[in-house]
């Protein structure tokens, strides 16, 4: 019987999802001003949210592996950032320039 239970243990310990890093920000052009529906994605996953009214975005259940972020909007030359390997969560702001 106790070796079942340290069996169950190692199972669900394995099972185990790892920890999840959130990623926020602001993306703005040149002037300050904010960059509405600019596409933010974690390269080599699904992630992809797109920024508010006021720029801002949230990449919410990252895990903590190396990370490079790519933005993206019309009218506008892209941004990339790598992050490296993060750890807690992280404030990743972009200033965009005009193409």
């Amino acid at each position: 019987m106790f070796s079942r239970s340290i069996l169950a243990v190692a199972v669900l310990t394995a099972c185990a999802p790892a920890l999840a890093e959130t990623v926020t920000g602001t993306v703005v052009d040149e002037q300050g001003s904010p960059v509405a529906g600019a596409t933010i994605s974690v390269e080599g996953s699904r992630k992809t949210v797109t920024t508010d009214e006021q720029g801002q975005y949230r990449l919410a259940d990252i895990s903590p592996r190396d990370v490079h972020i790519h933005v993206s909007s019309k009218a506008y030359l892209h941004g990339d950032k790598d992050l490296g390997k993060i750890e807690g969560d992280q404030v990743v702001d972009f200033t965009l320039t005009p193409s």
